[in-house]
Formats: C-alpha cells, structure tokens, sequence
C-alpha cells in the first residue's frame, strides 16, 4: 500500500467475482465488439474444445441483471457451437453500461502480450501435438533445431511456416530445408526461401538439380529476386512469389534449357 500511495499507481477498483454463467444469459454489445469472429477458428475453438484453453470470460453486469461478455466473445460462440455446454466460467463486475464496458474491454485488450510462435511450438512439442513434435524429431535427426532466434545455418526460427508447409507435404518440407542447407551453407535459412521452394516442389521442379546455380548467388541476392518479383506483379511474398523469385534467379544463370512451370 505505502508504494501505491508513493508512486500514485492506479487503485485496482472492482475486484469481480467469479461464478458460472448461463450461455442462454449472455449477450454482446456490437457497439463495442467485433462484428465478425472468425467462423473457421470458432470452428476449431468448439472442435478441440478444452476447458484449460477457455479459461474463465470477463463479463459485465448491468444495473438490470443483464450479462455482457467483455472479454471471450468467440470463446462464447464455440461454447455454443458445440451444444453440450450449458454454463462457463466468468469473471463478473460490475457494469454501469456500454461506456463502462468499451472501456473494459480496452483494458483488457491494449496490455495484451499474445504468445509468439516459437513459445506455442515448444509448447506443442512438449505436449506431444502434431505436427509440431513430430517436426522436431525430425530436426533433430538431420542435426537442425528450432530456436525463437536463428544465428546459425542449421538453426529454423520460421516454425509457424515450418508446421504449415510441414502440414501440407512433409516430403516437400523436409526437402526444402535440407535445400537450403546447401544453398546457403554458412547462412540462417530463410522462411520465404522455404516457402518458395515449397512451392517450386509442388509444381513439379526437381530443386536438388539446381542447388550449384543458386549457391553461389547467396542469400540476400535469391532474396532480392524474390522481392523484385513481389514489385513487379504487386503482390506480397507468398509461397508463388517467392517460388517465382528462385525461378528467376536460376533461369538467370542458365544459358540453355529454362525452366519453366507447366500453365505459367
């Protein structure tokens, strides 16, 4: 208290309370809530349904009894999704209307530090979640790792494209980082150079055949290919733009035979 009083911190005001809600009682203020939740990750919230992730809601009372949730409104959604849930935890306090509540809700929200990538990764791989768990078996096989920070050439930072790309073709993911191991040699590989290769492989480029024409170029210049290709057709660097970006830089150096992709 005598540090509170020193410094002139905040008082913390309403502490709340916590009780059990009715999911039939709770409402939501469009005047400060999203309008839209996305379906596809309410979707998943209601299919790997688990209480430890739920949490407990911040819900407001009003002066008329009436439950407004603060803080939780997807969480609420795939509760209801689901159909088997009758009442969730909360945190209740007290509400004297949606000003009160809008301003809740930034409390809530503004101070929010969300969970990086790397932390959710290890944390799957602790648990045992696919595919996180089996990537990092897999890593350390060929004698790679995953780390929040690269600073060495077998070291993979890009673990939220790595479990994607991993997801959707192993055989490619596995092949596009052992690629650039090759082509990079003493570098960090790169999360653009992984999905562009990921997308080369798919597209029927046999990658391996050309890792002595990219070698030499280094890193940053197949990078500048790829962001040239990104300005010139006005996109962002997704998988085609990065894969078009390392076509182009060893169509560059081949004097014969270009390749080219089947429909381009």
């Amino acid at each position: 208290m005598d540090k509170v009083k020193r410094y002139k911190w905040a008082r913390p005001g309403d502490k709340g309370r916590f009780q059990k809600i009715q999911l039939s009682d709770l409402k939501i203020d469009p005047s400060y809530q999203r309008s839209e939740v996305s379906a596809r990750n309410t979707l998943r919230i209601a299919r790997d349904f688990d209480w430890t992730a739920f949490g407990a809601l911040l819900v407001m009372q009003r002066v008329d009894k009436s439950y407004y949730v603060v803080d939780g409104h997807q969480r609420v959604l795939a509760a209801k999704h689901r159909g088997d849930i009758k009442a969730v935890p909360a945190i209740m306090f007290q509400s004297l209307g949606p000003m009160c509540e809008s301003a809740a809700f930034v409390a809530a929200n503004v101070n929010r530090t969300f969970v990086k990538a790397f932390n959710k990764y290890r944390a799957n791989v602790l648990s045992g979640q696919s595919p996180e768990r089996e990537i990092d078996l897999w890593l350390r096989s060929v004698g790679m790792s995953a780390v929040s920070k690269a600073r060495q050439p077998m070291e993979v930072q890009f673990v939220h494209v790595l479990a994607r790309s991993w997801s959707r073709d192993k055989e490619h993911c596995k092949r596009a980082l052992l690629a650039q191991c090759q082509i990079y040699v003493t570098e960090v590989m790169d999360a653009c150079t992984q999905k562009g290769i990921c997308w080369l492989l798919r597209k029927g480029v046999t990658i391996e055949d050309h890792l002595d024409t990219l070698k030499p170029m280094g890193k940053a210049a197949i990078l500048a290919r790829m962001r040239a290709i990104g300005i010139e057709q006005g996109t962002t660097l997704s998988e085609r733009t990065c894969g078009l970006g390392i076509l182009d830089a060893i169509n560059k150096r081949l004097r014969t035979r270009k390749i080219r992709i089947k429909g381009m």
